[in-house]
């Protein structure tokens, strides 16, 4: 990061309830990737341009301006993007990023920033960023590639608008009349061509390729229609809270400890642990998962003394990947960021869990430790369990922010199907941790995601029965990223719960079945149930040639192809894989 720089987004929002009924639920989830994510000081300056219904937020932080734009004929876009603009000079931010409510941020945003603040040409330029919806070839990508290079910026060879940014320099040096405005305000640019007549003025237009942008691409701007009013709040369901633990190895600065704690979670809980004596290995294996040898953990002080563990509940987790001295895995970033500001170089000092399955056996231990159950039980109160089937699916969907698939063998879900302990559900997802935390799932197999492993199999507890769910998730290889991301764009609501649309079931059934089993591996359920599909694909399969692998594979092929697909291994080794006869 640059330091003493501010960062501002300018976005324009729209709810219709007849063309764009999901508006509200797009601009929440902006908002939570923005606000997850940007580490730089920043701002939103958005603009709700004339939606039917009235965008209000309780409590709203100081860091979000909301404005309303009565009329969105007024200027179109155009209108909203100048005017914020023209807040953000006036409030002295140092960079400026166009967008709309229908992306999602991640981390990437900051090397953004970052790449925006050092470029040689941050003076007069304009930045774009790729994207798996950009609207051309170029910035078209389903994740960072690292390169940063420019383009002419003329017709045909620009950055598309879906997201511009710009130094307050480059803005000031290149304003398109005296009053103000930077994008051209003719009638002819309200509602697109605007990106492509202000980088004919700019100077240059740089692909930033260190950052990727998920767009969601929902028109159904200008058609709206009245009716009833309601009244929407940011989703309070956008994440779910999660239970953790920290640990201080001794007593040392508790109280400082304890008020920095309480400034970030709720504390359910305070324990006071004994010295461990000739359990402290056991127990230190348990807690560090296993991973530092007993040499190493013989020759620190860690549980020689009384400790103090404090449960407490995150209400707002974030997962980052990250590299440490011991590993690449995923991190509870709030828990993360704790133990770095309190250990302050520190060793020896305190230790917080990584993630839920780590509190779950940390729990575990302390509570047989002490001969007191009521410690585990605070695991058993926070997870969460669920009657039956469709109980489970309406809490999954009423996060915002959680996308899934039921991948396969769903036809008698939810109510004539009858789940035993040998019952598995196939799930993809777009974020793992989230749902393995609304599922309340605990993981079954090593090596697990959450220690840096392949295995997704979580155990869910549905009418007192722990059921195997396979969490597959964004980036796992299960498909290729590209495919996972659209099988989720393009997922459809399935007797309550989410399913994939025909095209994406029928072809990721075949590729399943072809690239993820032995050869001769397919069964008779998924010929059968091929031919069942052929009415709807029409890619002449029939009685005959349904057992010819080569001519199933010629099927799959041309879709992989047409889609810019990739054959890719699996992350997790135990499935099998082939691309070919």
């Amino acid at each position: 990061m640059i330091k003493n720089k501010k960062v501002a987004f300018v976005v324009a929002l729209h709810q219709s309830k007849t063309h764009r009924p999901n508006g509200f639920e797009l601009f929440n989830d902006y908002l939570a990737s923005v606000y997850s994510h940007c580490q730089y000081p920043f701002k939103i300056f958005a603009f709700d341009n004339e939606s039917d219904d009235k965008f209000e937020i309780e409590n709203c932080p100081d860091n979000l301006s909301i404005t309303r734009v009565d009329d969105q004929y007024k200027g179109g876009c155009t209108y909203t993007w100048n005017e914020g603009i023209k807040q953000a000079i006036l409030e002295d931010y140092d960079v400026v990023i166009i967008t709309s409510d229908d992306q999602i941020y991640n981390e990437t945003v900051n090397d953004f920033v970052d790449t925006i603040l050092t470029h040689e040409h941050r003076d007069d330029a304009i930045f774009g960023p790729l994207s798996n919806n950009p609207n051309n070839d170029y910035q078209k990508s389903y994740q960072p590639n690292g390169k940063v290079w420019e383009i002419s910026g003329k017709p045909t060879d620009e950055l598309n608008g879906f997201c511009l940014a710009m130094t307050k320099e480059s803005i000031q040096n290149n304003y398109f009349d005296t009053d103000g405005n930077f994008f051209n305000t003719g009638k002819e640019y309200i509602w697109g061509k605007q990106d492509v007549e202000v980088q004919q003025r700019v100077g240059h237009s740089i692909v930033v390729g260190t950052c990727w942008v998920y767009h969601i691409k929902q028109g159904g701007w200008r058609k709206i229609r009245d009716s009833g009013l309601r009244k929407p709040t940011i989703d309070t369901y956008s994440t779910k809270d999660e239970l953790h633990l920290i640990i201080l190895w001794d007593e040392n600065n508790i109280h400082e400890v304890e008020d920095t704690i309480r400034e970030r979670f709720k504390i359910v809980k305070k324990l006071w642990i004994p010295s461990l004596d000739e359990l402290r290995v056991d127990v230190l294996n348990i807690i560090y998962r296993f991973e530092l040898p007993v040499e190493e953990l013989m020759s620190v002080s860690k549980g020689t003394h009384p400790m103090f563990v404090f449960v407490v509940i995150d209400e707002n987790p974030v997962y980052e990947l990250k590299q440490t001295s011991r590993q690449l895995k995923h991190f509870n970033i709030n828990l993360f960021n704790l133990k770095r500001k309190l250990r302050k170089g520190r060793s020896n000092y305190l230790h917080a869990t990584d993630n839920i399955e780590e509190t779950h056996d940390d729990l575990h231990v302390f509570s047989e430790i002490m001969g007191n159950q009521s410690i585990y039980d605070e695991w058993k109160e926070w997870r969460p369990t669920f009657n039956n089937l469709t109980d489970y699916f309406k809490e999954l969907n009423s996060y915002s922010s959680l996308k899934y698939v039921v991948m396969r063998n769903f036809d008698n879900y939810p109510n004539e199907v009858q789940l035993d302990g040998h019952s598995d559900i196939d799930i993809l997802t777009n974020d793992y941790f989230l749902f393995k935390a609304i599922s309340g799932g605990k993981s079954r197999k090593n090596p697990m995601v959450e220690d840096g492993g392949y295995k997704v199999c979580n155990k869910v507890r549905i009418n007192n029965i722990e059921v195997d769910v396979d969490v597959r998730h964004i980036g796992d290889n299960y498909y290729c990223i590209g495919w996972e991301r659209d099988i989720l764009d393009n997922r459809v609501l399935y007797n309550g719960f989410y399913i994939m649309d025909n095209v994406n079931h029928f072809y990721s059934l075949l590729y399943h079945g072809l690239c993820q089993k032995a050869p001769g591996g397919l069964s008779d359920t998924y010929k059968k149930k091929f031919l069942e599909f052929e009415t709807e694909m029409e890619v002449g399969l029939n009685k005959s040639n349904i057992h010819d692998e080569e001519f199933l594979f010629g099927i799959l092929d041309r879709f992989m192809k047409e889609r810019n697909y990739d054959y890719v291994r699996p992350k997790e080794s135990s499935i099998a894989f082939r691309s070919s006869i």
